[in-house]
């Protein structure tokens, strides 16, 4: 089984684009409901990723969390053993929620742009997204600079990015 840790339960700040559960002192209800800001959000984001990859003992088999918040929940894995990139450190994001108050915002696209800059202080080298059932977004990914990878081992295609 694995853990569901959710952004609510780290010392982060607190994100002041979902006024409905904050404003009112209600704990985080698990839905994603409310209107965010899509830096703000890849703000929580990498601050979590950051945590997550601190709390992981290298050169371990994966380790995977939920991320959780009222914009965007994915499934996030870390290894270093990934069969297109072995020996470096990979985050792996897969089923990917984005709230309907998010999508068509560049979400995704910032959220890729952020890990390709650096900037973020994580020492994962390559992105993985995994179980991509959407032509579409496997258009996307590679006009993105993702390369398939060619180990799969579902119905559903993964593809990786190097930075």
């Amino acid at each position: 089984m694995q853990e569901k840790v959710l952004i609510s339960s780290l010392r982060l700040p607190q994100p002041s684009y979902c006024t409905a559960p904050i404003a009112n002192r209600r704990p985080y209800d698990g839905q994603m409901n409310c209107t965010p800001s899509v830096e703000a959000e890849l703000d929580l984001f990498f601050a979590w990723l950051a945590y997550f990859e601190a709390s992981i003992p290298q050169r371990r088999n994966v380790v995977t969390r939920w991320y959780t918040s009222p914009a965007f929940q994915a499934y996030t894995g870390y290894s270093w053993f990934k069969p297109s990139t072995p020996g470096e450190p990979a985050l792996c994001l897969a089923t990917i929620l984005v709230s309907s108050d998010l999508r068509g915002q560049g979400y995704l696209t910032r959220l890729v742009e952020r890990f390709r800059d650096g900037k973020h202080g994580l020492q994962a080298r390559v992105l993985y997204i995994e179980n991509i059932a959407s032509p579409r977004f496997e258009r996307w990914l590679l006009r993105a600079g993702f390369q398939r990878c060619t180990h799969g081992t579902g119905e559903f295609s993964a593809y990786y990015l190097v930075r």
